[in-house]
Protein backbone atom coordinates (compact mmCIF):
# COMPACT_ATOMS: atom_id res chain seq x y z
CA UNK A 1 0.00 0.00 0.00
CA UNK A 2 2.89 2.32 0.83
CA UNK A 3 4.48 1.70 -2.57
CA UNK A 4 1.13 2.37 -4.23
CA UNK A 5 0.86 5.72 -2.44
CA UNK A 6 4.38 6.63 -3.52
CA UNK A 7 3.58 5.70 -7.12
CA UNK A 8 0.42 7.84 -7.10
CA UNK A 9 2.36 10.76 -5.63
CA UNK A 10 5.13 10.55 -8.23
CA UNK A 11 2.67 10.20 -11.14
CA UNK A 12 0.64 13.18 -9.98
CA UNK A 13 3.79 15.23 -9.56
CA UNK A 14 4.98 14.40 -13.07
CA UNK A 15 1.61 15.29 -14.61
CA UNK A 16 1.45 18.52 -12.66
CA UNK A 17 5.02 19.50 -13.56
CA UNK A 18 4.38 18.75 -17.23
CA UNK A 19 1.33 20.99 -17.27
CA UNK A 20 3.27 23.81 -15.64
CA UNK A 21 6.07 23.61 -18.19
CA UNK A 22 3.75 23.31 -21.21
CA UNK A 23 1.39 26.17 -20.42
CA UNK A 24 1.85 29.54 -22.12
CA UNK A 25 0.65 32.56 -20.15
CA UNK A 26 -2.40 34.09 -21.86
CA UNK A 27 -1.91 37.12 -24.11
CA UNK A 28 -3.71 40.25 -22.90
CA UNK A 29 -4.76 41.00 -26.48
CA UNK A 30 -4.97 38.85 -29.58
CA UNK A 31 -6.45 38.92 -33.09
CA UNK A 32 -7.35 36.30 -35.67
CA UNK A 33 -6.57 38.12 -38.92
CA UNK A 34 -3.84 40.45 -40.09
CA UNK A 35 -4.24 43.11 -42.76
CA UNK A 36 -0.53 43.76 -42.96
CA UNK A 37 2.81 43.94 -41.20
CA UNK A 38 5.19 46.75 -42.13
CA UNK A 39 7.37 49.57 -40.86
CA UNK A 40 7.10 52.98 -42.54
CA UNK A 41 8.75 54.91 -39.72
CA UNK A 42 11.73 56.02 -41.82
CA UNK A 43 9.46 58.02 -44.12
CA UNK A 44 6.55 59.01 -41.89
CA UNK A 45 7.75 59.55 -38.32
CA UNK A 46 9.28 62.84 -37.24
CA UNK A 47 13.01 62.61 -37.78
CA UNK A 48 12.59 59.13 -39.23
CA UNK A 49 13.35 57.52 -35.86
CA UNK A 50 10.18 55.50 -35.36
CA UNK A 51 7.43 55.52 -32.79
CA UNK A 52 6.67 54.59 -29.26
CA UNK A 53 3.64 52.70 -30.55
CA UNK A 54 0.90 50.87 -28.69
CA UNK A 55 -2.58 51.03 -27.27
CA UNK A 56 -4.54 52.04 -24.21
CA UNK A 57 -6.77 49.83 -22.11
CA UNK A 58 -9.06 49.95 -19.10
CA UNK A 59 -8.71 47.45 -16.26
CA UNK A 60 -12.07 45.89 -15.40
CA UNK A 61 -10.32 44.12 -12.52
CA UNK A 62 -6.83 44.03 -11.08
CA UNK A 63 -4.48 42.24 -13.46
CA UNK A 64 -0.95 40.90 -12.97
CA UNK A 65 1.62 41.36 -15.73
CA UNK A 66 4.09 38.47 -15.94
CA UNK A 67 5.83 39.21 -19.24
CA UNK A 68 6.04 41.83 -21.99
CA UNK A 69 5.95 41.09 -25.72
CA UNK A 70 6.87 42.61 -29.07
CA UNK A 71 5.21 41.70 -32.37
CA UNK A 72 7.03 38.93 -34.21
CA UNK A 73 6.31 39.49 -37.87
CA UNK A 74 6.60 36.81 -40.58
CA UNK A 75 10.26 37.82 -40.96
CA UNK A 76 11.05 37.77 -37.22
CA UNK A 77 12.85 40.40 -35.16
CA UNK A 78 16.23 41.72 -36.24
CA UNK A 79 16.83 44.02 -33.25
CA UNK A 80 15.74 44.56 -29.66
CA UNK A 81 12.68 46.64 -28.81
CA UNK A 82 11.90 48.31 -25.49
CA UNK A 83 8.33 47.70 -24.28
CA UNK A 84 6.64 49.39 -21.33
CA UNK A 85 3.33 50.00 -19.58
CA UNK A 86 2.42 53.45 -18.24
CA UNK A 87 -0.33 54.58 -15.90
CA UNK A 88 -2.60 57.54 -16.68
CA UNK A 89 -0.16 59.89 -14.90
CA UNK A 90 2.52 58.88 -17.43
CA UNK A 91 4.48 56.91 -14.84
CA UNK A 92 6.35 53.90 -16.24
CA UNK A 93 5.01 50.89 -14.30
CA UNK A 94 7.00 48.07 -15.90
CA UNK A 95 9.37 47.77 -18.86
CA UNK A 96 11.75 45.35 -20.57
CA UNK A 97 13.73 44.91 -23.75
CA UNK A 98 12.51 42.17 -26.11
CA UNK A 99 15.10 40.72 -28.46
CA UNK A 100 15.40 38.38 -31.46
CA UNK A 101 16.36 35.39 -29.30
CA UNK A 102 13.45 35.61 -26.87
CA UNK A 103 10.70 32.92 -27.00
CA UNK A 104 7.87 33.27 -29.53
CA UNK A 105 4.22 32.96 -28.49
CA UNK A 106 1.90 32.07 -31.41
CA UNK A 107 -1.06 34.36 -31.94
CA UNK A 108 -4.45 33.87 -33.56
CA UNK A 109 -3.32 35.26 -36.91
CA UNK A 110 -0.65 32.59 -37.28
CA UNK A 111 2.35 34.72 -36.40
CA UNK A 112 3.32 35.60 -32.85
CA UNK A 113 4.85 37.75 -30.14
CA UNK A 114 8.34 37.52 -28.71
CA UNK A 115 8.22 37.42 -24.95
CA UNK A 116 10.46 38.42 -22.06
CA UNK A 117 9.52 37.65 -18.46
CA UNK A 118 9.42 40.42 -15.87
CA UNK A 119 9.04 40.60 -12.12
CA UNK A 120 5.22 40.34 -11.77
CA UNK A 121 3.47 43.69 -11.45
CA UNK A 122 -0.21 44.14 -10.58
CA UNK A 123 -2.19 46.85 -12.38
CA UNK A 124 -4.96 48.33 -10.24
CA UNK A 125 -8.62 47.81 -11.14
CA UNK A 126 -10.70 50.51 -12.83
CA UNK A 127 -7.77 52.47 -14.23
CA UNK A 128 -6.55 53.42 -17.71
CA UNK A 129 -3.11 52.18 -18.75
CA UNK A 130 -0.97 52.59 -21.86
CA UNK A 131 1.36 50.01 -23.39
CA UNK A 132 3.95 50.88 -26.05
CA UNK A 133 6.86 49.37 -27.91
CA UNK A 134 9.70 51.19 -29.67
CA UNK A 135 9.34 50.36 -33.37
CA UNK A 136 12.69 51.53 -34.69
CA UNK A 137 12.78 51.73 -38.48
CA UNK A 138 13.27 48.11 -39.53
CA UNK A 139 11.12 45.48 -37.81
CA UNK A 140 7.44 45.50 -38.85
CA UNK A 141 4.43 46.06 -36.59
CA UNK A 142 0.91 44.75 -37.21
CA UNK A 143 -1.96 46.81 -38.63
CA UNK A 144 -5.52 46.46 -39.92
CA UNK A 145 -6.22 43.51 -37.66
CA UNK A 146 -9.50 41.62 -37.32
CA UNK A 147 -11.11 39.44 -34.68
CA UNK A 148 -9.63 41.47 -31.83
CA UNK A 149 -10.11 39.91 -28.39
CA UNK A 150 -8.80 40.67 -24.91
CA UNK A 151 -8.70 38.90 -21.59
CA UNK A 152 -11.79 39.64 -19.40
CA UNK A 153 -9.77 41.80 -17.00
CA UNK A 154 -9.20 44.55 -19.58
CA UNK A 155 -11.03 46.49 -22.29
CA UNK A 156 -9.18 47.78 -25.37
CA UNK A 157 -9.59 51.55 -25.82
CA UNK A 158 -7.56 53.20 -28.60
CA UNK A 159 -4.38 53.24 -30.65
CA UNK A 160 -1.64 55.31 -28.96
CA UNK A 161 1.63 56.65 -30.33
CA UNK A 162 4.39 59.22 -30.04
CA UNK A 163 7.20 60.05 -32.47
CA UNK A 164 10.33 58.80 -30.74
CA UNK A 165 13.27 56.47 -31.18
CA UNK A 166 13.14 55.61 -27.47
CA UNK A 167 10.44 54.40 -25.09
CA UNK A 168 8.24 57.30 -24.02
CA UNK A 169 4.63 57.74 -22.97
CA UNK A 170 2.45 57.27 -26.12
CA UNK A 171 0.42 60.44 -25.62
CA UNK A 172 -1.14 60.72 -29.08
CA UNK A 173 -4.07 59.02 -30.77
CA UNK A 174 -2.98 60.01 -34.27
CA UNK A 175 -5.17 57.61 -36.25
CA UNK A 176 -8.52 57.36 -34.40
CA UNK A 177 -10.40 56.41 -37.57
CA UNK A 178 -8.54 53.15 -38.05
CA UNK A 179 -8.93 51.54 -34.60
CA UNK A 180 -8.12 48.80 -33.81
CA UNK A 181 -4.97 49.93 -35.52
CA UNK A 182 -1.29 49.38 -34.93
CA UNK A 183 0.19 46.76 -32.62
CA UNK A 184 3.81 46.42 -31.62
CA UNK A 185 3.48 45.67 -27.89
CA UNK A 186 1.54 43.22 -25.75
CA UNK A 187 1.70 41.59 -22.33
CA UNK A 188 0.87 38.31 -20.60
CA UNK A 189 -1.00 37.40 -17.45
CA UNK A 190 -0.84 34.26 -15.26
CA UNK A 191 -2.57 31.10 -16.47
CA UNK A 192 -5.75 30.60 -14.40
CA UNK A 193 -5.95 27.33 -12.43
CA UNK A 194 -7.47 24.56 -14.54
CA UNK A 195 -9.04 21.20 -13.73
CA UNK A 196 -5.69 19.53 -14.41
CA UNK A 197 -3.98 21.76 -11.87
CA UNK A 198 -6.62 20.99 -9.26
CA UNK A 199 -6.44 17.29 -10.08
CA UNK A 200 -2.66 17.32 -9.65
CA UNK A 201 -2.88 19.08 -6.30
CA UNK A 202 -5.61 16.69 -5.14
CA UNK A 203 -3.73 13.56 -6.15
CA UNK A 204 -0.56 14.72 -4.44
CA UNK A 205 -2.54 15.54 -1.31
CA UNK A 206 -4.19 12.13 -1.21
CA UNK A 207 -0.89 10.36 -1.80
CA UNK A 208 0.80 12.37 0.96
CA UNK A 209 -2.07 11.53 3.33
CA UNK A 210 -1.66 7.81 2.52
CA UNK A 211 2.06 7.99 3.23
CA UNK A 212 1.46 9.76 6.54
CA UNK A 213 -1.04 7.11 7.68
CA UNK A 214 1.42 4.31 6.89
CA UNK A 215 4.33 5.95 8.73
CA UNK A 216 5.37 3.76 11.69
CA UNK A 217 4.78 5.14 15.17
CA UNK A 218 7.92 5.93 17.10
CA UNK A 219 7.93 6.72 20.80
Amino acid sequence: MRMQSISVFVAALLVFTGVLSADTPPLALDFTSLGGSANNASCCSTGGLGWSLGWSFYTNAAVTVTSLDYWNSPTGLTQSHDVGIYDSNQNLVVSASVGPNDPVIPNGAGYGWQEVFVTPVTLAAHQTYYIAGVTGTVDPYAYSVGGLTTIPQITYLTEQDFDSGTLVFPANNTWPGVDPAYFSANFNVPEPPSFVYLFGYGMMGLAALGLARKKPFRS
